[in-house]
């Protein structure tokens, strides 16, 4: 076992990029047969990332947008390998006051939504805002944008595993003014032996 302690500022590959948070976890499929034979399975992981959006943009309402990606993951108990095959397209959302980075080329459904709650006085603030269902999504920002499954990943290598590929599978952008855009990935990895 291994541990160390040091400022997140200062990670290795990270520093400069915005980044709030970095989580990166792995587990073995490990099963004990009922006569203790001991089968070990793929090690799959996940790395999950949440990062500012930039800056330059004004927002005067919240916003939220976000696109996830299905992989079907084949173990290959040969190769000790796992493969990650797309499964259908990518399913996404925009809803309230978004970036100018963010689009959606096809919008299936679109609906109202209403926040209001007169807890804090009569006078608070109510929000009406459009939510829209599609898919074809992108994002045109920082620190990676999106286009399609296939993200160019290279700046978390240093947090990998050697020879792990990265597939995403979920992004989300949101923003509450005055507050600055976050965005937040999640991927998945194989490590693989060979």
């Amino acid at each position: 076992m291994s541990c160390s302690c040091n400022i997140v500022s200062a990670f290795p590959g990270l520093s400069g990029l915005g980044i709030i948070s970095a989580n990166l976890r792995s587990n073995t499929a490990i099963i004990i047969t009922s006569e203790s034979l001991v089968l070990i399975g793929p090690t799959i992981g996940e790395l999950s990332v949440t990062a500012y959006a930039g800056v330059g943009e004004v927002f005067h309402c919240p916003g939220r947008a976000g696109v996830g990606y299905e992989w079907i993951q084949k173990y290959n108990c040969l190769e000790d390998k796992t493969y990650f095959i797309p499964r259908g397209g990518d399913k996404a959302f925009i809803e309230g006051d978004v970036s100018g980075n963010i689009s959606m080329t096809t919008v299936l459904s679109s609906s109202n939504g209403i926040n209001a709650s007169a807890a804090s006085g009569p006078h608070t603030v109510y929000l009406d805002s459009t939510h829209s269902d599609g898919y074809e999504f992108s994002y045109d920002g920082s620190p990676i944008g999106i286009s399609g499954r296939d993200v160019s990943t290279g700046i978390f290598s240093s947090l990998l595993p050697s020879s792990s590929t990265l597939y995403l599978t979920n992004f989300s952008w949101q923003q509450t003014p005055p507050g600055m855009p976050t965005v937040s990935y999640s991927f998945i990895f194989s490590v693989d032996k060979t």
